[in-house]
């Protein structure tokens, strides 16, 4: 052991704690609303070229089979776009998902709940 308690190991060059490493205090982590509509519109300049690169790309039959595919899934997907994923939901047990009647009176009166941000006390019985 060294002498801040630590098993002794070979330095590694990469990894660990290091001084200086990583975002700065105070940096934001994302991008603000505004400055994503600069960096879409900046980047709506190269769509035409990047385009081309990718039918070049899907009908280049040097290329190999993988890159051609991707290109030509790319392309589909912004011509005509995402395939729908399929989603199947049930209730407990797998059992269809059974709806309660509420009456306008009890939804208003949750929702009002929600809005406030505090649980309906029917959730809160629940849990």
């Amino acid at each position: 052991m060294s002498e801040n308690g630590q098993a002794n190991q070979p330095k590694s060059k990469r990894g660990g704690r290091r001084a200086g490493a990583g975002r700065p205090k105070g940096v934001p982590l994302r991008a603000k609303p505004h400055e994503r509509v600069v960096l879409a519109d900046l980047a709506k300049q190269f769509c035409p070229e990047a385009l081309d690169i990718l039918c070049e790309v899907a009908r280049d039959r040097d290329a190999p089979a993988s890159a051609r595919v991707t290109a030509a899934s790319t392309l589909l997907d912004r011509g005509y776009g995402r395939p729908m994923q399929s989603v199947e939901l049930s209730g407990t047990d797998g059992d269809a998902i059974k709806f309660e009647d509420v009456s306008e009176q009890e939804v208003a009166r949750r929702l009002a709940f929600l809005l406030a941000g505090k649980p309906s006390p029917a959730e809160e019985t629940k849990h």
